[in-house]
């Protein structure tokens, strides 16, 4: 059996994840996590092949790093043991996506995607946030609350509006002209 201080940690930080995606997914996995099918699931995030041993002991450390962190819960039905994403797990998954989102791009169809947005005060940590992460995407302030971006991003738009809770207040937009903001906007994504 392999010991505590032969598993990586970093490696299992990586596993741990990956499991916590995986079960997101929806992929059930059994509570022992012996069966042959649960470490061919994670192959791709184990390093060291052909040792079944040292990997069974770092998917077990990794149910306890989730476990611990209350990201997952073990079930009880027909006498097996299931492993259950937890309410918060699902939030750690939803922040893991949007941390490492990226905006699309390609070829440019000489649209716009025009991001309004007048969100309340109620709201003000979400709409600097909101505000904050689609700069960080690559959008273009053309006005305080309008981003321009070249490319369909209309999913990931959806998707941020729906972490924050702030889908009622933005609305996306295509256009071929941005008016007097058109040449700063095609300099900015190096359109000129």
């Amino acid at each position: 059996m392999t010991k505590f201080s032969e598993i990586d940690l970093t490696k299992v930080k990586t596993l741990t994840r990956a499991i916590l995606i995986i079960l997101g997914a929806g992929v059930v996995l059994t509570g022992a996590l012996l069966a042959p099918n649960s470490i061919q699931i994670l192959r791709p995030f184990l390093r060291r092949r052909g040792r079944s041993n040292y990997e069974r002991e770092r998917i077990r450390q990794a149910m306890r790093m989730l476990a611990k962190r209350k990201f997952v819960e073990y079930e009880e039905k027909g006498g097996k043991s299931y492993v259950c994403i937890t309410k918060d797990g699902k939030a750690y998954i939803r922040q893991y996506e949007l941390d490492t989102m990226l905006f699309p791009k390609g070829k440019w169809d000489s649209k716009w995607r025009v991001i309004l947005f007048d969100i309340p005060e109620t709201y003000g940590k979400a709409r600097r946030a909101f505000q904050q992460r689609l700069k960080l995407l690559g959008c273009f302030t053309l006005q305080r609350s309008v981003l321009v971006y070249p490319y369909e991003c209309e999913d990931e738009i959806d998707f941020i509006t729906s972490f924050y809770g702030i889908e009622k207040f933005v609305y996306l937009i295509r256009t071929s002209d941005l008016g007097r903001g058109e040449i700063r906007a095609r300099r900015f994504f190096g359109f000129l």
